[in-house]
């Protein structure tokens, strides 16, 4: 960071950050994980030593990271101007840049296989002892499901903001800040070649703020306060990389003709060409502008608070406050089912444009988090060697949405990806 004093009514300053962090992982056993869907155990002729109980598995996981690099490189330069027009204002202004890349190749070292014994596969076949599920990738496909891909993108923000000192009593703030944002595609493969499928220009995303603070009594003795704001979200990178090119995913249906299970997936040519034959058509996870609500909003909440303070003694202050937040409008992925059970989703804002409607008519409700809270606080200051700060929070939080990282899902921390809005 740097500054500047320019002259006695002009400051300037100026500051950048480099951030970077990298995950891998080691020691990963590179073999096909097998998952038993259903036991076998007594089924026809299959050996003991082959029979497992339903939730088996070869292994704990066959995923790693070879590399998950994520980069961020942040920019600013403002300058603030004081003068004196119908009071005292602070005038300040600012241009920000952010920029992030992202570098991944994770996923599946080989395939997973989902043996289901003695079933039959949805619009499909199933063999002497039932079917099996190769999952695997378009282009490793001796890998399972992986990410793969590198992109980078560039926000541009600007700001301005007034502290109007209206009098010795009465101080109000006023901003607006705006942005710019491209959400990366990792995946050159599309109906429109490599062009971003979102982007949100700055009147896409013009961010009113104002608050005001009252000294009431003029002796400083009492203060009422407030503020209101529009903030937007920056899409996170999580579901860039599920749904807009970084996921690479297929699976394949084949028959159980033998109850050989662990050598499956032997022939080189497998996957595609698998002991068994077909048993129903095969799956694949496609990055599609298709899939994106032409009318696509940005995330946006708001925010208000409002507040009093006293100072009771010269020694004992008094605060209480006021806090609502609320979700305007979410991004996540929607989903609905085919007839033949198959997931489909769509990248909107829940309750709004393409994002309105579930499966048979079912309408989807509007995303909703609300938050309010009361504050109270009293602050006994330093006198004599001892101080005491106590205070009570009542809040309540409410609605359908538990916010990007899916609390109510296990700690599941993928934003905009959770399972809300899906309806598979």
């Amino acid at each position: 960071s740097a500054d500047w004093e320019a002259s006695h009514r002009w400051f300037v300053g100026a500051r950048a950050g480099y951030f970077t962090s990298n995950r891998t992982t080691a020691n990963v056993v590179e073999e096909p994980l097998f998952v038993f869907g259903q036991p076998n155990i007594g089924l026809l002729d299959v050996p003991v030593p082959l029979q497992q109980v339903v939730g088996f598995q070869t292994d704990v996981s066959n995923d790693v990271s070879n590399v998950d690099r994520l980069s961020r490189v942040n920019a600013q330069i403002d300058a603030t101007l004081f003068g004196r027009l119908a009071g005292q204002h602070t005038l300040k202004s600012a241009l920000q840049l952010d920029r992030r890349s992202n570098d991944v190749n994770k996923g599946g070292s080989a395939n997973r296989v989902l043996l289901q014994w003695n079933r039959q596969p949805v619009g499909g076949q199933r063999g002497t002892y039932g079917f099996y599920r190769v999952f695997s990738n378009p282009v490793a496909p001796k890998r399972g499901e992986i990410f793969l891909g590198s992109v980078s993108d560039t926000t541009i923000g600007l700001f301005v903001q007034d502290a109007w000192t209206v009098s010795d009593r009465l101080t109000i703030k006023l901003g607006l800040r705006a942005e710019n944002e491209t959400v990366p595609f990792y995946s050159s493969v599309g109906p429109s070649g490599n062009v971003p499928p979102i982007h949100f220009s700055m009147l896409d995303k013009l961010a009113p703020r104002a608050g005001a603070a009252w000294d009431v009594t003029g002796d400083g003795r009492w203060k009422v306060h407030g503020s209101w704001g529009v903030f937007y979200d920056i899409f996170k990178l999580a579901m860039p990389q599920l749904a807009f090119g970084g996921l690479q995913s297929g699976s394949y249906f084949f028959k159980l003709e033998t109850y050989d299970w662990p050598h499956l997936l032997d022939s080189p040519g497998c996957p595609p060409a698998c002991p068994g034959g077909q048993a129903r058509e095969p799956t694949q996870i496609n990055a599609s502008f298709e899939n994106i609500d032409p009318g696509l909003d940005p995330m946006r909440t708001q925010e208000l608070t409002v507040g009093v303070e006293h100072q009771l003694t010269a020694r004992l202050a008094l605060t209480a406050r006021f806090v609502h937040k609320q979700i305007d409008k979410a991004v996540e992925d929607i989903g609905s089912v085919d007839a033949n059970g198959n997931g489909i989703y769509v990248i909107g804002n829940p309750g709004y444009g393409h994002a309105t409607e579930a499966c048979d008519g079912v309408p989807y409700p509007r995303a909703v988090r609300d938050y309010d809270a009361v504050e109270l606080v009293a602050r006994r200051l330093l006198e004599r060697n001892w101080a005491l700060p106590a205070s009570y929070v009542w809040s309540r939080l409410h609605g359908n949405f538990s916010g990007l990282s899916q609390s109510d899902e296990n700690g599941r921390t993928e934003p905009n990806i959770g399972i809300a809005f899906d309806a598979a």
